[in-house]
């Protein structure tokens, strides 16, 4: 029997540092996702041990009243404990007993007079040992009811949502839902994913080596003592927050299985879901406000009307203070969403509901505008024409973009295009294939900005594309556009695609680039695989060396990801995109690809480079709160590749050679700096061929501004004349832009020369003091009209004593907008 005690009592002690050990490894390993089920583990293992402590103590006391080992005074002590029972009896009482301990509801003292009867008796002569025993015995009493406190506290938690809201950690980031559906579900999602990638990642460095603590936040200030003083797994380790997600407006409805099933896929997240609206709970306590905690409000409902009710209710008085500190992600198309955002700013400031400091971050996201631009980043438009026949200035190469369909997709689609195509040597003809029609098609572009299309070859605007002021020298037109009416489901579509159009004999077959969306994936798919057949039909019947590329939305995420599992051949490349998982996935909604790329051009473009130590986290809420900055460095960001093969250092495709994808291949990265940065830059006259470098360089920086021309034009901006010019410019507040009225002066276009204005160097960005420059300078010189510009607000910011000098074109130099993000290695 001793041996059954002895055993009892090592089964107790290897199950209790079990239980600790499981305990450990399952809330520090992040092994499991459901709170209940680790706290159900750990309190099973413990409450074995338990049963064998209190197993082992009834054995022995029934082993020492069988042996008349205990004294009376003992014995007493024992009470009705102390009765000698068959084993079953001593199991049934040990697990009962068990029971009673995490209930509180069950005596210790038996088991410190069993110790010490055993200390008396010689059954335990060892010290250290009658010491762990009771040691154990302590602490199997007290964690025993503080486990059984935790699963009534889990199963509390259940019914009150709003318990478990109030205990969670103030250290870890909260992300607040405006509503549980099938879009929010995707997002949270991805969020856990994109934070477990970061934790095995040990976090993220931006292209200097530095800190980001998270795409949705801000950079990392530190000073530069500071990060030699902390290594950096420790600066890592200590930015990378957990996310909690908490859903508000979770309604639950049995009877309807796809809400109840949104709530057991919230619920397997970890997620909080609570059935009150965003505006009606307050988690932003007195606490959380004092450890800064970070608050991310996603304002994501089905009908995006609601979102901008939302964000109003959020900015009254009561419910501003939940504001303070936040970033606020408002999910709306509404091209007055943006205007909404700067009113909800200027009414939290002038009613001092939040200071300066404490205001939120406010951020309009369109997720169809993200995920194409995502596409083109990851899909680029060039990537048919690597490899494929020469292009030089004199035999530019034409690219065709077709796109089938012009819902949402197919009208961000034709806008990115217009200026992300924008490539060196490279005519752009865009052809959209849709049953709307043209007029209508038409009059929507319109709507977001006139001169779109007064760029296009038909309809181009003298005005617009002249280059000097003095002469009829015109640019070329941004793109050619063909528009075809007709139903892709019907059999007119292989009439359309096989049709010549123009002089050349150019048919829709022979595009380049295709995007089809248009409505369902049965429909998607069954186009993309006939426009595949019809490819490989007109490519077996002639010689020609091309290829295409062919994406088509599929909605379903399934279908997709086995769609993509062979994308394609040698001459097609079949690329599903924009399943609810890709639209409303982390990267695609914070543009988390290009955002630390964003920063670091914009700080390169403000001239700061290497001159402060890192972004202030005013400094970036500044940038990210303004959509024109924020925007404008996301644009040159997403066109580097781009320009990576403009300047001729792409030789090799990724979708069809197999090669690295351009923004993850260091060596076409290098080669484009040694040729922007030192070759084209360089006055080195060891360097070959001078005049030819010069003249690539000045027109990389030309497509540059070209770029920027195209894309600002997609955002409402327009040319502002003399006289509005003259009426606001550096006037109450005012630079050379007018962000309310979208003027832009500098949107015009430039030769591809170097700056030259008088007594300045090639290379510099500002005009010296020592100019002296009047109108008549301007108009009897013909500048280019880039250059009249930065002389003319010159002189008109020297007038009202502003100090503005810069010269525009200098800031279109890849050299000096690169320099400081990208390094030569």
């Amino acid at each position: 029997m001793t041996g059954w005690i002895y055993a009892s009592l090592i089964a107790s002690w290897v199950l209790f540092l079990g239980a600790v050990a499981l305990c450990f490894y399952l809330f520090w390993q992040r092994k499991l996702t459901s709170l209940s089920s680790k706290i159900l583990i750990v309190s099973s293992v413990l409450f074995f041990s338990v049963v064998a402590m209190r197993l082992a103590t009834g054995v022995y006391i029934d082993f020492a009243v069988a042996n008349e080992l205990l004294s009376d005074k003992t014995l007493d002590a024992m009470g009705e404990y102390a009765v000698e029972m068959p084993w079953i009896a001593h199991i049934v009482r040990s697990i009962t007993q068990a029971l009673r301990t995490f209930a509180i509801d069950e005596d210790v003292s038996i088991v410190f007079s069993a110790a010490r009867s055993m200390s008396e008796t010689g059954f335990i002569t060892s010290g250290l040992v009658l010491f762990l025993y009771r040691l154990h015995a302590c602490l199997v009493t007290v964690l025993a009811p503080l486990a059984s406190g935790a699963i009534i506290f889990d199963i509390l938690t259940r019914f009150f949502p709003k318990l478990l809201l109030r205990f969670k950690n103030p250290f870890k980031e909260f992300y607040v839902f405006s509503e549980l559906n099938d879009s929010s579900l995707a997002l949270a999602e991805s969020i856990i994913d994109n934070y477990k990638k970061r934790k095995e990642s040990k976090g993220v460095e931006d292209n200097k080596g530095r800190i980001l603590d998270d795409d949705l936040s801000f950079p990392v200030e530190e000073s530069s003592d500071s990060q030699q003083e902390k290594s950096e797994s420790t600066k890592k380790k200590d930015k990378i927050r957990k996310p909690v997600v908490v859903f508000t407006d979770a309604y639950i409805d049995r009877d309807d299985e796809a809400i109840s099933e949104r709530i057991a896929s919230a619920k397997s997240l970890g997620a909080i879901c609570l059935t009150d609206d965003i505006f009606h709970i307050n988690i932003c306590g007195w606490i959380r406000r004092a450890l800064k905690t970070r608050f991310n409000y996603i304002l994501i409902d089905e009908k995006e009307d609601n979102n901008l009710h939302t964000l109003s209710l959020l900015s009254e008085f009561n419910s501003g203070v939940k504001l303070r500190g936040a970033c606020v992600y408002l999910f709306s198309s509404n091209a007055s969403a943006t205007h909404l955002v700067n009113c909800v700013n200027k009414k939290l400031e002038s009613e001092n509901i939040l200071s300066e400091e404490e205001r939120p971050l406010i951020r309009v996201i369109d997720g169809y505008k993200n995920l194409v631009y995502n596409l083109l980043t990851d899909v680029p438009l060039y990537e048919p024409l690597v490899g494929i026949g020469e292009r030089n200035k004199e035999n530019p190469r034409d690219l065709n973009v077709t796109i089938i369909g012009s819902g949402s997709i197919g009208m961000q689609m034709f806008l990115a295009t217009y200026w992300m195509g924008q490539m060196l040597d490279v005519k752009l003809h865009i052809n959209v294939v849709s049953q709307e029609p043209e007029a209508s098609f038409k009059d929507r572009i319109n709507l977001i900005n006139e001169d779109i299309l007064k760029t296009e070859a038909s309809c181009c605007d003298e005005e617009l594309l002249r280059v000097y002021s003095a002469t009829e020298e015109k640019a070329d037109p941004y793109f050619t556009m063909r528009y075809f009416t007709t139903d892709a489901m019907t059999g007119k579509l292989s009439d359309v695609l096989s049709k010549p159009v123009g002089s050349d004999g150019f048919t829709l077959c022979e595009s380049d680039y295709f995007v089809v969306a248009i409505g369902s994936d049965e429909k998607n798919i069954f186009v993309a695989n006939k426009l595949k057949c019809y490819i490989g039909r007109e490519l077996s019947s002639n010689n020609k060396k091309r290829r295409a590329v062919i994406n088509y939305v599929v909605y379903d995420k399934a279908v997709c990801d086995s769609l993509n599992f062979n994308r394609g051949d040698s001459v097609v490349y079949m690329n599903a995109f924009g399943n609810f998982s890709d639209v409303y996935n982390y990267d695609n909604v914070f543009m988390s690809k290009t955002y630390g790329t964003a920063m670091e051009l914009n700080d390169t473009y403000n001239k700061k480079g290497e001159n402060i130590r890192l972004y202030g986290k005013d400094e970036m809420k500044g940038v990210l709160s303004d959509e024109y900055k924020y925007w404008s460095s996301i644009a040159r960001g997403l066109h580097i590749p781009y320009k990576y093969f403009s300047a001729g250092v792409v030789t090799k495709s990724w979708c069809f050679d197999n090669a690295c994808c351009v923004t993850e291949d260091s060596q076409v990265f290098n080669a484009y700096l040694r040729k922007v940065c030192v070759e084209l830059s360089s006055t080195r006259n060891d360097l070959p061929d001078e005049k030819d470098r010069e003249a690539l360089y000045y027109r990389l920086c030309w497509l540059e501004h070209r770029r920027w021309n195209a894309f600002i034009r997609t955002g409402g901006f327009t040319t502002p004349a003399k006289e509005q010019l003259d009426a606001y410019a550096f006037v109450d507040g005012n630079g050379a832009k007018e962000l309310k009225l979208k003027f832009h002066p500098c949107l015009v276009e430039c030769d591809e020369k170097a700056p030259r204005i008088p007594s300045v160097s090639a290379r510099s960005a500002t005009i010296s003091d020592d100019v002296v420059l009047d109108e008549k300078t301007i108009t009897d010189n013909n500048y280019d009209r880039l250059d009249a510009v930065s002389m003319y607000l010159h002189i008109l910011a020297k007038d009202r004593a502003k100090g503005n000098s810069c010269i525009y074109k200098a800031y279109d130099s890849p050299y000096e907008i690169y320099k400081g993000v990208l390094k030569i290695q």
